[in-house]
């Protein structure tokens, strides 16, 4: 009987263990904010956050995000919203954040989705759930597509405590004269915007932070709208170029520069843009 037991024992040990090795360690997935913690930006009577979600795979499987859903809190840590983008209608849903599968061992890049909100919505601290399906083989590819979004295989959650800016100078100015347009700024499908920090090439290029999350686009227009004369792939046949830059706000000039080369096109069909080296600056 002794010995029965022992047996069993040993067994049930090599079982555990088995399973313990079997099980990876830690979370499948992980998310974090870049930044760690967004500028809420106040406009009229809306609030907008913009900021990268960066979703790392770390248990070589395929994953599809089928559902983010948003739970914003105020101050005394209520529930003041709820909001929710899934695979539960025709597109754009959930794909609006782009790619949606996460490959085994990949970091992805997700663009807040949930980027604006009325002013009166207290934004102390902001909740992000996703539902996350196993794909990794075509079995699992077909069986997703009969499920609903909420059914998850695993989550991961983020938590973002929103900042509010408060400015450190006098309110300033456009440093433009005349009627212009703003081209493009950075909205939710801005390309100022759309820089994934988890790209290999981004990497590559030393890019760690999106500098441009702010950038705005101006140009002027003719009295037809039109924004250059004949081709476009003359940089003088533009409306803004050679236009004078005023200062944004009083001060004093401590230093000029006008040493820096322009882009250029690097073949005759204008089919690439060249860039100018870093001077250091």
């Amino acid at each position: 009987m002794i010995l029965r037991t022992a047996i069993a024992t040993i067994y049930l040990l090599l079982l555990c263990a088995d399973l313990a090795l079997s099980e990876p360690a830690g979370p499948p997935v992980t998310i974090e904010s870049a930044p760690q913690h967004p500028i809420i930006e106040v406009l009229d009577d809306r609030q907008s956050l913009n900021f990268d979600m960066i979703v790392r795979e770390h248990q070589q499987r395929n994953a599809a995000d089928s559902q983010i859903e948003l739970s914003v809190y105020d101050s005394a840590n209520q529930l003041a919203l709820r909001r929710s983008l899934n695979t539960d209608a025709f597109a754009p849903s959930i794909t609006v954040i782009g790619k949606q599968v996460l490959a085994a061992g990949e970091t992805l890049d997700v663009f807040n989705p949930f980027f604006e909100f009325e002013s009166l919505i207290p934004l102390a601290r902001l909740q992000y759930l996703f539902c996350l399906l196993l794909e990794s083989n075509a079995q699992q590819q077909e069986h997703n597509t009969h499920r609903l979004p909420d059914d998850c295989d695993f989550r991961a959650e983020l938590t973002v405590i929103p900042r509010n800016y408060i400015g450190k100078t006098a309110p300033l100015v456009l440093p433009l004269r005349g009627k212009d347009f703003r081209l493009e700024g950075h909205d939710f499908y801005a390309h100022h915007l759309r820089v994934p920090l988890g790209n290999s090439q981004v990497h590559e290029l030393g890019i760690t932070a999106n500098s441009n999350d702010f950038s705005g686009d101006f140009i002027y227009l003719d009295a037809q709208g039109h924004k250059y004369h004949d081709g476009p792939r003359k940089l003088k046949n533009w409306y803004s170029y050679g236009k004078a830059i005023y200062a944004p706000g009083a001060g004093i000039v401590v230093a000029t520069a006008n040493d820096v080369p322009e882009n250029w096109f690097e073949d005759a069909g204008a089919t690439k843009i060249g860039y100018p080296k870093n001077s250091g600056r």
